[in-house]
This record gives structure tokens, sequence and C-alpha cells, in this order.
């Protein structure tokens, strides 16, 4: 079992972190990550674990403090424990945090079950966090997606990372499979 110690101490240990929740995502995931258009918006406040419906779709912001670190661990623990059994976390912060939002991700993946998915929002965290963040156990990478576009006359995608084939290819390179799929 999680406890809140436990997962503000993978804060000071990023890599492990990282090992921990990639380990636990492979449990269900295998080496598959979703590709999920559009979005939900940020909650403020977080919402009681008790009040989120199936299969709702939660998007949160922990400030990079210790204290904020320290209440998204206990909610986390409350929302294992009270929460739905199958939903969706978008976990951020509201400003560029270092490590904080990769750590909030494995967080999310540790404590929460497997049904339970952790998406890594790139409109929230940026693209290339967001490509980082399936390393640290987000199974999901969701939000906002251009068309894909061709190149007059060439006839060849237009390059463009926010597109279903750039999210798949930075999927790809990241060492995962993608599956894209539509939001329920």
């Amino acid at each position: 079992m999680t406890t809140v110690d436990a997962l503000l101490t993978l804060f000071e240990t990023p890599a492990q972190a990282g090992r921990r929740a990639m380990e636990r995502r492979a449990q269900r995931y295998g080496r598959v990550i979703r590709v999920l258009s559009g979005n939900s918006a940020l909650r403020d406040p977080w919402p009681p674990p008790q009040q989120i419906r199936e299969g709702e779709r939660v998007a949160i912001s922990i400030a990079p403090t210790p204290a904020a670190r320290e209440a998204f661990a206990q909610w986390l623990i409350e929302a294992g424990r009270h929460g739905p059994s199958t939903w969706s976390l978008a976990p951020s912060a509201p400003q560029a945090a270092g490590l904080h939002p990769l750590w909030c991700i494995a967080a999310a993946r540790l404590a929460l079950p497997l049904t339970v998915r952790v998406e890594a929002r790139h409109d929230l965290l940026s693209i290339r966090l967001a490509q980082i963040a399936l390393g640290f156990g987000a199974d999901t990478f969701s939000g906002p997606l251009d068309d894909d576009r061709k190149l007059p006359l060439a006839g060849i995608t237009r390059p463009s990372e926010a597109t279903p084939r750039g999210l798949a290819t930075l999927i790809e390179q990241a060492g995962f499979e993608p599956r894209m799929e539509s939001p329920a």
C-alpha cells in the first residue's frame, strides 16, 4: 500500500519514482499508450474523490510547493480509496516547475488503482514534458489535436507534433506503441 510519506520521498529520487511508476503502469497497459483528443477543464478546488463520477476526466493543477505536494499525496490516497473504479486524472503545475509535474504523474500512477488512467496532457505540460511523462507512468497522451494536413502538391503530411500522426511519432520515439482512441 502506498502512503503519503512514501509518495513524498519519491520526489527526492526522480529516477526511482519513474522506474516504479513505469513498472506499475506496465502491469496493466504494457507498452501501449492511448492517444486521446480533447480534454476537461482544470478543476479548482480539486474535487472530493467521492464526487468524481465513473468515466470522468479530471484535470487538476498542483503548485510546486512542499505543502501542495503533501496535499496532493493525501488527495491521491483518498481518491484511491473512495473514488470510482474507472476515471482519468491529468495532473499538471500552474507554472514551469522542474521535476514537480513528473513527480505528480508518478505519484498518481503509484497511488491510484490501475483502472484509473493517468493522462499526460500536452497542452498543460508542454508536448516535450508530456512525452517524458510517459516514462513516469502516464498511460494516456492527451490534449487538443490538430488535423493532419498535407503540403500542397507533395502530398506528404505537414510536420506538426499536435496531430495524431505527430503524437504517434513522439510516443514511438519514447519506445511505446500508440493507440488512437476517441473520448468516451
